[in-house]
């Protein structure tokens, strides 16, 4: 007969990168499927846990809200046998927050409609940052900046149900198949951990700047930065971005008959490895594009003060969508103002959406024709296909144009989801819907990161702003002076919008700080709706 041979107990996570969490643990005289009934006196959910995981080894509970108290029952079954539940029910009560707002976000929830929204969790890849240009921060506030990485799970109320933090700023996350998390850090690694924040496996750059790491499987490139992404046979697709000495080259954004001179250029490699840290497939933007079609920032100070002092981004891939049905890879690159679909077969580019400025007489052809009226996406973000077989882009929008001419003042421009029909026979392009029209009342300037995503389930659209300014914040920032942005405090927004227009909020809250003292900001670098944490 089915019984417990030691009572449940509860512990807390003794892995303090994932306060919100417990372990329960007990044994049972057969193995069993577990279910954990949990209720907080709000909210009340399961958690289910099959014979393969061993209730003596520990069982993650997770989905706990700060500073509460949760009941837990604990029920047992073999096969298909009644299930036996323990008499008597655990407790636990979770820490509350951080109340410092330069430690943990505070968190403003505009609109919930859960009804509505597309089920599951909302993560969120926050970063605080001090208002500067980063090249004239003291060493402590860069190290306050890159020493810090979270990752926050939201219902769909907005409140807290799970955290991550780290000592290393967050770039990407998934979700593996086996449940686990993957992301990547600005020191050029990648971690895979589980729901309790035990790292599983590490990887990094072999030849980043910042040496070599103990503990981690080196992959032979320069950098790991920006995304990640796992493929159907166990291996991982990212960018690498890799420095040629180039001849001759520019020296300003803003006239073309600048002297030029020998300048380092960082420029996007697409790298497949494997869980060994053999890379077994590359593509590299030196062997395809043109190195003196350079962007709006191409010599800004990104990559010194991530350990390449001097070199300039030609590239600044921040981005892919994997389609494996076709064998093929969407490619964002940020300075180029481009998306290009790549044939992982033979390595060429079947199209490429953009403006048409500059582009090299070999891949005229590959530029998509726009019909009707078009809003180019300018420095842009995370290309990917719908269910509908359309495809669908945040656009930052900022700058409006490519160098030598004059591009829109900050306060013009704004972030939105874009989406889009392709036909690929006839090479053209439309653009069929977007989240944000010039004027909306509560547009924002998008100056970095971002994301749009489409929820299977609803249609929807998951938007994420990046690094965030108001409008009224940047009034007095001409054209040329974008780095003045870098000064302004930032904030975020994470919103979930129908596909209508105009588009219908059914979800919205933003990270920021309201009184004046910390001088942080909070930004996120993306968002993903998730099912379940387990």
């Amino acid at each position: 007969m089915l019984d417990f041979t030691t009572p449940p107990t509860i512990h807390a996570n003794p892995n303090p990168t994932v306060p919100l969490a417990a372990i329960v643990r007990f044994t049972a005289n057969q193995p069993v499927d577990t279910t954990l009934a949990i209720s907080d006196g709000q909210h009340h959910w399961e958690l289910h846990y099959g014979p393969d995981q061993a209730p003596q080894q520990g069982l993650p509970v997770v989905g706990l809200r700060p500073n509460r108290t949760h009941h837990i029952r604990v029920l047992i079954q073999h096969g298909q046998a009644d299930q036996v539940a323990h008499p008597d029910a655990l407790t636990f009560t979770t820490p509350p927050l951080p109340d410092d707002p330069a430690e943990f976000p505070p968190i403003h929830v505009n609109v919930s409609q859960p009804h509505r929204m597309e089920p599951g969790l909302t993560l969120v890849f926050a970063r605080r940052r001090i208002p500067g240009e980063p090249t004239e921060l003291t060493p402590q506030q860069r190290q306050f900046m890159v020493s810090y990485g979270l990752i926050i799970a939201l219902d769909a109320h907005g409140d807290v149900v799970w955290y991550f933090q780290t000592h290393a700023r967050i770039a990407d996350m998934i979700q593996l198949r086996n449940g686990n998390f993957l992301f990547l850090t600005t020191e050029f690694d990648v971690t895979e951990i589980d729901v309790l924040g035990n790292i599983v496996q590490q990887w990094y750059a072999a030849h980043r700047p910042q040496g070599p790491h103990a503990t981690a499987t080196p992959v032979a490139c320069q950098t790991l930065h920006h995304c990640i992404y796992e493929l159907s046979n166990g291996n991982f697709m990212a960018l690498s971005a890799q420095a040629q000495e180039v001849e001759h080259y520019y020296t300003s954004e803003w006239d073309a008959n600048a002297p030029r001179q020998t300048q380092q250029v960082m420029g996007d490699t697409i790298i497949e490895f494997t869980r060994e840290g053999d890379i077994v497939w590359r593509w590299n933007c030196f062997d395809h594009l043109d190195l003196y079609r350079i962007g709006c920032e191409t010599l800004y100070t990104y990559w010194w003060v991530r350990g390449f002092p001097g070199h300039t981004d030609w590239t600044h891939g921040n981005s892919m969508w994997i389609n494996e049905s076709d064998n093929t890879i969407l490619l964002c690159l940020r300075l180029q103002e481009a998306i290009l679909k790549i044939d992982r077969n033979t390595g060429d580019i079947r199209w490429i959406l953009g403006e048409h400025t500059d582009w090299p007489t070999h891949l005229q052809d590959k530029l998509l024709q726009p019909i009707g009226d078009i809003q180019w996406p300018y420095h842009m973000h995370t290309p990917s296909i719908t269910g509908d077989g359309t495809f669908l882009i945040f656009d930052n929008g900022v700058f409006g144009a490519r160098p030598f001419t004059m591009p829109k003042p900050p306060s013009e421009t704004y972030g939105r989801a874009a989406e889009y029909v392709i036909d690929e026979d006839r090479m053209t392009v439309q653009q069929v819907w977007a989240s944000d029209q010039p004027g909306d009342v509560d547009n924002l300037i998008s100056y970095a990161m971002g994301d749009a995503d489409y929820l299977p389930q609803t249609g929807h659209v998951l938007i994420s702003y990046g690094l965030a300014i108001p409008p009224d914040q940047v009034r007095d920032v001409p054209a040329t002076a974008y780095n003045r942005c870098s000064h302004v405090r930032a904030q975020t927004r994470v919103r979930e919008v129908t596909r209508t227009t105009p588009p219908e909020t059914v979800f919205d809250v933003q990270l920021r700080i309201d009184a004046e003292e910390p001088d942080v900001g909070w930004v996120c670098f993306g968002a993903e709706r998730i099912e379940r944490l387990i």
